[in-house]
């Protein structure tokens, strides 16, 4: 069975205020990062339906830039559906500006038949919620039905907003009035409906030929079809559902945001929401808690300290001076007393002296040059590690290991 949603996204919603001066309604931020039409839209992905259509109209063009080609949602595809953004078109025969919802799937239905879809599944662009529509489509087709319409139960005092409808031990809908003033019941329309093809297209051109019709859903469609005997059932639905077209809706949705076990789930990975930007769910910091009682954070000071000298182990050390006369005693004694090396070349190259193997590499290039060896005997060393060797020969036969350190017999002779 082929399923196609159309999303219904051209309300001006006027009661936002400000939110909707410069845009339409499923294009109004919510929770700090999405849109509200990324809820419908990440529904249809989540339930495994990627023909989307999405039907705009008054000032569209934040939606547009924030649907796009609708990758966030894997509906930028072509041949397996994907999502495409209808507005109002001027044409030969009678079209002109969408007079309710029922007008507007009727204007663009020549686009929504084709393919020849089994099942139409109408949506709402400014409901916040997550909802999935397979589920509703199992009960369609288990009980035949007609038109099944998704029904969730509010408070009494706020059901006057909604449409409201009276169903029998077998769901099927018995009576619906929209929006009445003292209404009957609390169970309500969500705005969510699943239509046989064939079925709606039938309705909705019998509804064009009315004259007094209002072309909506609602106010029209439902009624007629209860009416008339059709087999319509109220799907029940129990999460959680706001239809934030005003602003106290608007700010009470943000406001169960915010509680301890918020019941929209914006952080259930089997679920995501997905969005335009990042697709992670927007930092949430509880109301009450440890967090709360927490003191503000303040970066702390890292104090200047001296660097603490890892030869002295904890105790204070002498005076700088003393401690490099020291550090220099301590080379000359291990250099000198050959204590783990056994002979000056493995001291030398162990510690790494430099300067004495620069001295040997001058030595041998003007050896080659002809420069004679007592000019190279002379060679730049500093005075401590020269008079450290220099106690070295005096106690031992030092010219073999120097000669071997500078790879030549007798290259170098040692003198203060």
């Amino acid at each position: 069975m082929k399923t196609r949603a159309v999303i219904l996204a051209g309300g001006e919603g006027s009661r936002l205020g400000a939110l909707t001066a410069k845009r339409t309604k499923p294009a109004v931020p919510f929770a700090g990062k999405y849109r509200i039409i990324d809820f419908p839209l990440s529904n249809c992905v989540n339930s495994g339906i990627f023909d989307v259509m999405v039907l705009a109209q008054y000032r569209p063009q934040s939606l547009i830039e924030h649907i796009g080609a609708g990758a966030p949602w894997d509906l930028n595809r072509d041949f397996t559906g994907g999502i495409k953004i209808l507005t109002p078109y001027k044409a030969r025969n009678s079209s002109d500006w969408y007079a309710g919802t029922a007008d507007a799937v009727q204007q663009n239905f020549g686009f929504i038949k084709q393919g020849e879809p089994d099942f139409v599944l109408i949506l709402s662009g400014d409901h916040i919620y997550t909802m999935d529509y397979d589920a509703m489509i199992s009960f369609h087709i288990d009980h035949q039905a007609d038109l099944t319409v998704g029904t969730i139960r509010v408070p009494k005092e706020e059901a006057s907003r909604f449409g409201i409808l009276s169903v029998n031990d077998q769901y099927e809908i018995t009576s619906f009035v929209e929006k009445p003033a003292n209404p009957q019941s609390n169970l309500v329309n969500m705005g969510v409906y699943l239509f046989n093809r064939e079925l709606l297209d039938r309705v909705l051109w019998e509804d064009r030929q009315r004259k007094k019709s209002t072309h909506d859903f609602g106010k029209d469609i439902i009624p007629y079809l209860v009416k008339s005997k059709a087999r319509v059932f109220a799907f029940p639905y129990s999460g959680y559902w706001m239809d934030v077209g005003t602003a106290i809706s608007y700010w009470q949705a943000h406001m169960d945001l915010l509680s301890p076990s918020p019941q929209l789930k914006l952080y259930d990975r089997s679920w995501v929401v997905h969005t335009r930007t990042e697709e992670r769910p927007p930092a949430r910091i509880p109301a009450s808690g440890n967090a709360a009682r927490r003191a503000p954070h303040r970066p702390r000071r890292r104090a200047c300290r001296p660097r603490r000298d890892r030869r002295w182990r904890g105790a204070a050390p002498p005076a700088p001076g003393a401690a490099r006369r020291t550090h220099g005693a301590r080379r000359r004694a291990r250099l000198t007393s050959g204590r783990g090396s056994g002979t000056v070349e493995r001291a030398l190259r162990r510690r790494g002296h430099r300067r004495l193997r620069a001295a040997a590499q001058r030595a041998r290039s003007r050896e080659r040059r002809g420069v004679p060896i007592e000019r190279r005997a002379h060679a730049r060393l500093s005075g401590s590690l020269v008079r450290g060797l220099a106690g070295f020969v005096r106690r031992s036969d030092a010219a073999g290991p120097v000669a071997r350190a500078c790879d030549r017999p007798a290259a170098l002779v040692l003198s203060e």
